[in-house]
């Protein structure tokens, strides 16, 4: 069974929500949901949280998850979320002294995964197979019959090539939408990946609910509306 740190990347910038990791969800921070969750599972010996935020570190530290400062640099709009990856992995090994065997990253934008979701995510990782296993979920809308590009002339096609338009819904593949659930990956892949789709990949199947992903206020309050009308909880 592999030892695992569990990373959470929260930066104080964003354009959509104001202060987004600090937004709640529940009566908690999007940040304290994914520490939270981590440290009720067995499997995680130790929970990171990396931000350019002063206040966020904080919140970070009264929750009882260790802080990493992370350089400006890496925290704007552009900047790759993998140099950020790389960051922490560096940090907590070189600095904390810290040794693991797999390196796990818990969004705060999913506030309602569940600890099943990670539990499978780790038994999954834990097959050896993969440098990286990621959660997904069916695609409410499939290239191969509702999702449009437009074309030089301003007209819309089929965002499949057109060799690959498929009649029948039933000869179509099956798709996925990846989701920010989680995602498992091996150290030494991390380190030296230049993007983090470019090894092999696995995945596992989470439902709708848990891969309800925070961008704007409208999912903001779709989140807010199923935590706290439908009882969403962790078990």
């Amino acid at each position: 069974m592999s030892t695992v740190s569990c990373f959470i990347f929260a930066r104080g910038g964003s354009k959509g929500i104001k202060d987004k990791n600090l937004a709640k969800v529940g009566g908690q921070t999007l940040v304290e949901h994914s520490v939270r969750i981590a440290q009720q599972n067995k499997r995680i010996s130790e929970v990171f949280v990396s931000s350019d935020s002063v206040q966020i570190l904080a919140h970070a530290r009264a929750l009882g998850a260790r802080s990493i400062s992370r350089p400006f640099e890496l925290a704007t709009d552009s900047s790759p979320e993998i140099d950020s990856w790389k960051h922490a992995l560096d940090f907590s090994e070189n600095t904390l002294g810290q040794n693991m065997d797999c390196f796990l990253s818990l969004p705060p934008t999913s506030p309602l995964r569940k600890d099943t979701d990670i539990s499978r995510l780790l038994d999954k990782y834990d097959e050896g197979v993969a440098d990286l296993v990621v959660c997904v979920t069916k695609s409410h809308r499939s290239p191969y019959f509702n999702i449009c590009s437009v074309n030089d002339d301003g007209c819309l096609s089929i965002f499949a090539s057109q060799g690959d338009v498929k009649v029948r819904r039933q000869d179509a593949p099956l798709t996925f939408d990846l989701t920010t659930v989680g995602y498992a990956v091996r150290p030494d892949y991390l380190k030296n990946a230049s993007y983090l789709f470019e090894g092999t990949v696995s995945y596992i199947e989470v439902d709708r609910l848990s891969a309800v992903d925070i961008d704007d206020l409208e999912d903001l309050e779709y989140a807010r509306y199923l935590y706290e009308r439908r009882g969403i909880s962790y078990d």
